[in-house]
């Protein structure tokens, strides 16, 4: 069973999306290459390409004003659907958030959505989540929000929200309430018991992180937590994240902290990248003062994620981050970043000719690249030894071409195109080769093909018309024509002519 929603549709672009930001690895096959190479951020992602996101690993898309979030593990296609620009969901799940015309689809469903959140998840079941807005599905009427459709039961359900829509629910409302919720901690500074008891009080239905624990407070934004005290000075901390995703931090002194901060950089070292700007993300405990390279000194934010742009030299960078907590205690995360802008180099040593009368040709190619990542030819893929491409291809009569493509690890490309005639037929046909009873031989062959009669050359016109008279003696003379064109192929003909 296929069902169709319909809508508005937008007007076809090259350009389908950018990948505003990437959290984790994300891998970008484009139609040209069957090669994935690293998906950057700021990149412009265009039809026909597929986009692969890892396990534990999200990318970001601004599509005409729509936010489109992907989680892993998912992959993607951009291409043409219905003759507009849009996403073909292949596996894993999806999220948009859109306000302008969008087409999306998966294997049963094929939507243009605006002014709708919607949720897709295909794994076993394909499930069409409707949070806000309403689409028609073509003989069904309209899917309305706070309805679910599971196409592998062909029928609409109550919509059932999971701990990742929340999340995107969280992330979208984040844009429209940025303040973080206040915190105020009513406690007992001193106290010579083990078991410890505070108040905080900051905005109803909040969460609260303490200690690895979740707490939410009551409908007045009040929480009584208690914990067990060591016999050292403790300091604690707790953040409170509200509806909206906004987070705050608050602490008291209780333990001396001699411990470095946490940092994590979670991006993979040894990528390669071509464009020569770099989001580099941090994560750790909220308020620590990160600096990145040479940069100012930012502190992490209540989410405890924060990004910086950084510029890269050509090779390799080794990027420093240093970071600081409130008892100035240090700790450093490296990560090593490749920029490489340079397309590799192609040089093709044979042929040489371009016209062969031969049943195969061995393309030789030598390929320069540090960072070489593989060979394209004709849409294979070709083994490199270093450096040298050689392989045998058949031809075919007439033309034969052969597009050679090369891509380094940051996914520059480079190409060129080879092209040989195959030409097996004779350069003269027997028919064309007449011989009067005064001596004079007449042909027509291919132009620019040798003639030789009795091994004398013989002068052959632009169009390829010959004459040549010879001279012969009484009884039976024996006359032979040889004929070898451009290709190399070669007629010989044997006449017997008697004078009497």
């Amino acid at each position: 069973m296929v069902y169709t929603l319909i809508a508005q549709t937008p007007a076809p672009q090259q350009v389908v999306a950018i990948a505003m930001s990437i959290h984790g690895e994300a891998y970008i096959q484009p139609p040209e290459i069957p090669i994935y190479t690293t998906l950057v951020p700021l990149q412009e992602i265009r039809e026909g390409s597929i986009i692969r996101i890892e396990p534990n690993s999200m990318v970001v898309f601004k599509i005409d004003g729509n936010i489109i979030r992907l989680f892993g593990p998912t992959t993607i296609k951009v291409e043409e659907i219905g003759n507009e620009k849009g996403i073909k969901l292949l596996d894993g799940r999806i999220y948009g958030n859109f306000k302008r015309p969008f087409r999306l689809k998966t294997n049963k469903v094929s939507a243009v959505i605006r002014g709708t959140k919607v949720s897709v998840i295909k794994k076993d079941q394909e499930i069409w989540k409707v949070i806000k807005g309403t689409i028609e599905v073509e003989g069904m009427g309209p899917l309305e929000e706070g309805k679910q459709l599971n196409t592998s039961k062909g029928k609409v359900e109550k919509l059932v929200l999971d701990s990742i829509d929340l999340l995107n629910l969280a992330l979208d409302a984040r844009d429209q309430d940025t303040v973080p919720p206040p915190i105020q901690i009513e406690k007992a500074d001193i106290t010579n018991k083990k078991d410890y008891a505070f108040k905080v009080i900051t905005e109803p239905g909040a969460i609260i992180q303490f200690l690895g624990k979740r707490y939410v407070t009551d409908s007045t934004g009040q929480i009584t937590i208690k914990t067990r005290l060591r016999k050292e000075i403790n300091y604690f901390t707790l953040t409170a994240m509200d509806s909206a995703g906004n987070m705050a931090r608050a602490g008291f002194l209780v333990k001396l902290d001699t411990l470095p901060p946490r940092i994590t950089v979670p991006l993979k070292s040894g990528l390669y990248s071509k464009i020569p700007k770099t989001a580099i993300p941090v994560e750790g405990e909220p308020g620590t003062l990160v600096k990145i390279e040479d940069g100012k000194q930012r502190a992490l934010p209540a989410s405890g994620y924060l990004e910086e742009v950084v510029d890269l030299k050509p090779g390799e960078n080794s990027i420093e981050v240093v970071g600081i907590d409130e008892a100035g205690n240090s700790s450093r995360k490296s990560v090593k970043l490749t920029f490489d802008n340079t397309i590799p180099s192609i040089a093709v040593l044979s042929p040489v000719d371009t016209l062969t009368n031969k049943k195969s040709i061995t393309l030789k190619v030598k390929v320069k690249d540090d960072r070489l990542k593989g060979v394209v030819i004709n849409g294979k893929v070709v083994p490199v030894r270093g450096g040298l491409v050689s392989r045998v291809f058949p031809l075919r009569e007439g033309v034969n071409t052969f597009e050679i493509y090369a891509v380094d690890s940051a996914g520059n490309i480079s190409s060129t195109t080879v092209k040989v005639r195959r030409d097996t037929q004779p350069p003269m046909k027997k028919k064309e080769l007449q011989i009067d009873t005064y001596q004079t031989i007449n042909g027509k062959v291919k132009p620019g093909s040798l003639v030789f009669i009795n091994g004398n050359p013989v002068p052959v016109s632009p169009d390829g018309e010959f004459s040549y008279r010879v001279k012969l003696r009484r009884g039976k003379n024996l006359v032979i024509i040889r004929v070898v064109d451009m290709a190399g192929n070669e007629t010989v003909e044997k006449r017997i002519i008697e004078v009497p």
